[in-house]
């Protein structure tokens, strides 16, 4: 690895580390960005749909944090600022501005759902997801993503 390598990868490494944001260069500050990341989000609901509807229970809840998370950096990118690579549902909240906004069952919500991140590319990952979701229960899991999704995407007008 270069030098140059190693300087940028240990720099990104440390931004990560502290959880802060970056700012973003000017064609990134597009107001687009925030659309971006509500359609990607979108997607991933349509998504989270269609397996619940198979029964693959522990992925549509994934997919549902994963839905929070691309709706809160919405949030944050709408603002001029570009959403670090960080998974912290509650920590993309406070980046975003919005935590004093949110009521005590969103806050919640959002650190229960953090319990379906999974990182699978890691042996252990089924050790950090509740494999025991029913259909009920990822049911009330979708409504309250979806839910939550809704109020993102009004509180930005897109």
């Amino acid at each position: 690895m270069t030098e140059e390598a190693e300087t940028s990868k240990k720099s990104s490494e440390d931004t990560e580390d502290i959880g802060d944001i970056e700012d973003i260069t000017e064609d990134e500050k597009r107001p687009d960005r925030a659309a971006y990341w509500i359609r990607s989000a979108e997607k991933n609901l349509l998504s989270a749909k269609s397996v619940f509807s198979v029964d693959e229970w522990q992925w549509a809840a994934f997919l549902c944090h994963l839905i929070a998370e691309k709706a809160l950096k919405a949030i944050i990118a709408k603002g001029g600022i570009f959403p670090q690579k960080i998974h912290a549902l509650r920590r993309l909240a406070e980046l975003g501005g919005i935590r004093r906004n949110l009521s005590k069952e969103q806050w919640q919500f959002l650190g229960y759902l953090m319990s379906f991140h999974i990182e699978p590319r890691y042996e252990a990952y089924e050790e950090n997801v509740d494999m025991t979701l029913n259909r009920e229960e990822c049911s009330a899991i979708l409504q309250k993503t979806e839910e939550f999704f809704l109020w993102i995407k009004n509180r930005l007008l897109l």
